[in-house]
């Protein structure tokens, strides 16, 4: 615990809890704010999924997608860059070759990026 006093001299304890974190569901990470729209609506599915995953989303102007797929230890086993225009988009990663299991895919667009966490069924 680390007590820290405030401007109006009142004491605040703070609980610090060093090497824990986790997260679940989806996670917008950018620097630009103005750009978080680009990936914002991304959506991944099925989830899970077999042989074929789809990515479907909106953006506001014309740009360029990169999909990265990590396996469960980080390492990064595929990278494609997809060109879309404004509005609605949809598009599809084969997936067949790889094995059951659980994958970290990351669109990334400007300065934003976003996270899904994905199963493999076998």
């Amino acid at each position: 615990m680390k007590n820290v006093k405030s401007n109006n001299t009142k004491n605040l304890t703070f609980g610090v809890r060093r090497d824990t974190w986790f997260a679940n569901g989806t996670r917008v990470l950018t620097s630009d704010k103005s750009q978080i729209n680009s990936t914002q609506n991304i959506e991944v599915f099925p989830n899970p999924f077999a042989e074929m995953l789809y990515f479907r989303g909106e953006t506001l102007s014309s740009t360029m997608l990169r999909i990265d797929v990590f396996d469960a230890l980080g390492r990064l086993l595929h990278t494609q860059q997809i060109a879309v225009g404004a509005g609605n988009w949809q598009e599809m990663l084969p997936m067949q070759t790889y094995a059951a299991g659980a994958y970290i895919v990351r669109v990334s667009a400007g300065g934003s990026s976003v996270t899904h966490k994905v199963i493999k069924k076998r």
